[in-house]
């Protein structure tokens, strides 16, 4: 009886935490997924819930529309992460160097971003961009150049928005890859500086490398935050101009809570989720195929 208690016991102690977790995220996620076979208007509620099958997804998939804004999320997505960790290792190996003046001041300094939430982001870059009274007209005027709308421009406003996702980003790539340059192995770089390995070389050949299963931690957690951006973009562009950054995620949100259809919003969900999954398992197998 004693084996047996102290066997149950823990499931016990952690049976009020499931219990929570079941509530708040399975539960909600089985009826999303649910609801994705249904047609469904908030709206015209009375009117019920009309099982539609696939339909949602092959009105999903068809749609030029959501095709469209799946297109522009993937450019931001992927120029962004990638400007992320290409600055993100550039700083990590600038700040690596010990002799470097100033360097904790300006490490403290690259965490702000970190510390801000995506709305504040938001804001305050909108009103630094802002055509009349922005900081950074002001200097753009100084120079010589003019006022620019950059976030009213169809022509600027997605390369605007990726450059606020850049700044945002940028500080999490780098204290990821700061951690594993500490990390590493001293052994291999000292042998690598005997065998006559320049700087350069020791990065292709041994940092990275080295390196290569946090680099997919970064790169698995900043494309699903990426890909999923919300409320930077919703405050500076909010999808504009002319679409041009509409997102996945504020088409999302304009279907589900603008359009009342609730059905497809909850199938972008789902598409959403299945596609940072997809990403997620190709990040790790390519690391395991290179390791084999």
């Amino acid at each position: 009886m004693k084996q047996l208690i102290r066997k149950v016991t823990p499931f016990l102690l952690v049976l009020p935490a499931l219990i929570v977790v079941c509530i708040v995220m399975v539960y909600p996620l089985i009826y999303n997924f649910s609801l994705s076979f249904f047609q469904w208007n908030y709206v015209k509620h009375w009117e019920g819930m009309t099982f539609v099958g696939l339909g949602n997804y092959f009105e999903a998939l068809l749609s030029p529309e959501i095709l469209y804004s799946l297109r522009i999320t993937l450019v931001y997505a992927a120029a962004t992460l990638f400007i992320q960790f290409i600055l993100g290792l550039g700083l990590a190996l600038l700040f690596d160097v010990e002799t470097l003046p100033g360097k904790y001041f300006f490490r403290a300094s690259l965490l702000i971003p970190m510390m801000s939430s995506a709305v504040v982001i938001g804001f305050v870059w909108k009103a630094m961009l802002n055509p009349d009274f922005g900081i950074i007209n002001y200097y753009f005027s100084q120079l010589g150049f003019g006022n620019r709308s950059f976030l009213g421009n169809p022509s600027l406003a997605l390369y605007t928005v990726i450059a606020v996702g850049v700044w945002a980003g940028t500080p999490f790539c780098y204290l990821m890859l700061t951690a594993g340059l500490r990390g590493l192995p001293q052994e291999a770089l000292e042998a690598s500086k005997l065998d006559g390995a320049n700087t350069w070389q020791q990065l292709i050949y041994v940092k990275l490398p080295l390196l290569r299963p946090i680099i997919v931690v970064i790169l698995i957690f900043q494309f699903i935050f990426v890909f999923g951006v919300f409320g930077m973009i919703y405050v500076l562009t909010a999808g504009g101009p002319a679409s041009l950054t509409k997102v996945f995620s504020l088409l999302l949100y304009e279907i589900a809570f603008d359009r009342f259809e609730l059905g497809l919003g909850a199938t972008l969900s789902v598409i959403y989720a299945l596609i940072a999954f997809i990403f997620a398992i190709l990040f790790v197998v390519s690391v395991r195929e290179e390791k084999s």
